[in-house]
């Protein structure tokens, strides 16, 4: 019970901002993801590293990341930003390195 909680079990201090959105990957359960205010998203391993994500990437548009979703296979992460644009990133490997795809190059639209 969280009545009974003395307080967090671990502390992610690293964002440069607010923390809008995190989410556990869902078919790995000691990876998690992060979106903040200053437009980036962080792919963290706590099995790796407590301090520091794994990847993290800035988008080039210059605003917030407000929020994210995983795809069931654990394999991309779209992050919708304060802009209206949502990204998708393809999280691949062993690293978790994050590749960019635009999602409306994704989808066979031009910017």
């Amino acid at each position: 019970s969280l009545k009974n909680c003395e307080g967090p079990l671990h502390t992610f201090d690293v964002a440069s901002d607010y923390i809008y959105d995190a989410k556990w990957c869902p078919n790995k359960s000691a990876v998690f993801a992060s979106c903040d205010g200053a437009g980036e998203l962080s792919v963290w391993d706590i099995n790796s590293d407590l301090e520091k994500p794994v990847e993290s990437v800035v988008t080039e548009r210059g605003c917030a990341y407000s929020s994210l979703r995983w795809t069931p296979d654990g394999k991309n992460i779209m992050v919708g930003d304060s802009q209206g644009y949502v990204d998708l990133y393809r999280v691949a490997g062993e690293n978790l390195s994050a590749e960019n795809v635009n999602v409306l190059h994704f989808l066979g639209e031009e910017e």
